[in-house]
């Protein structure tokens, strides 16, 4: 959602003091301007009542409930993220990939680094890019991270996992600090295409970055998980999803082959 939506929300309530159901109608007209995509959609109604609710009271919760996308939209994104899943193809891996990766730890090539750093912690690409690490007490297997998926009330350090035997908090830290050193000036989308070019090339031709995250949860499921929780439960809480998140379906298509 742009400045520009939510300056125009601003002017019209300031200048109208409109009753609820002409702000709802007001709102909908906004959400659905210059054909956004399906998402577009959805997530600006999330981000309009957001702004109402933070900075107009006035308009009580009955109100604020209604600002929200028509259902049948919100079932078609549900719908297509089930395509998207369904078609998603097996990811199989056994444990020389996951050696191989491991290996990079130590390479002089500093793109080599960040995919052995990536898959170690877990992370998205952005937040190995750029995100704020904050040291622990002492060596342990996790380090507090600010994730990017997480703004807002939640804008705070996260408790990141570590995958145990590879480097403890202080390792990861220097090697991680040490790493962006090496690419300052650099941005992100140039950034991920060197990663995932070298992906392709010292890894596997198949994967990119963001498959890093996935081995990584499914791995740790297979060799790091005593309390014998399920998959999806498993991944979403390593890859730091919400409590009630069921994103970690997204990697039930990666099988690690022991």
């Amino acid at each position: 959602m742009s400045k520009k939506h939510l300056a125009k929300l601003d002017e019209y309530i300031s200048n109208e003091k409109p009753e609820p159901d002409d702000l709802l109608t007001f709102i909908a007209d906004l959400a659905n301007s210059n054909e956004p995509t399906m998402r577009t959609i959805a997530s600006r109604f999330s981000l309009l009542k957001k702004h109402v609710r933070d900075t107009y009271p006035s308009y009580p919760d009955s109100v604020l409930r209604k600002i929200a996308p028509p259902i049948e939209l919100t079932q078609s994104i549900i719908d297509k993220d089930k395509e998207t899943r369904n078609a998603k193809q097996d990811v199989s891996f056994d444990q020389d990939l996951i050696d191989t990766i491991l290996a990079l730890k130590d390479s002089s090539n500093i793109f080599e680094r960040f995919i052995f750093l990536q898959f170690v912690s877990g992370r998205r690409i952005s937040e190995i890019f750029e995100s704020p690490v904050k040291a622990v007490a002492k060596k342990t297997d996790v380090v507090k991270m600010k994730l990017s998926k997480k703004r807002g009330k939640d804008d705070k350090f996260h408790t990141v996992e570590l995958m145990g035997g590879t480097l403890d908090s202080s390792h990861f830290r220097k090697l991680l600090g040490d790493s962006r050193k090496a690419i300052t000036g650099m941005n992100l989308s140039d950034f991920t295409n060197r990663v995932n070019r070298t992906m392709r090339r010292a890894v596997r031709k198949d994967l990119s970055s963001h498959s890093l995250r996935g081995l990584y949860g499914v791995y740790r499921y297979h060799t790091d998980n005593p309390a014998k929780q399920n998959l999806v439960g498993f991944i979403s809480r390593v890859l730091n999803h919400g409590d009630s998140s069921e994103s970690g379906m997204n990697y039930a298509s990666y099988s690690f082959e022991q």
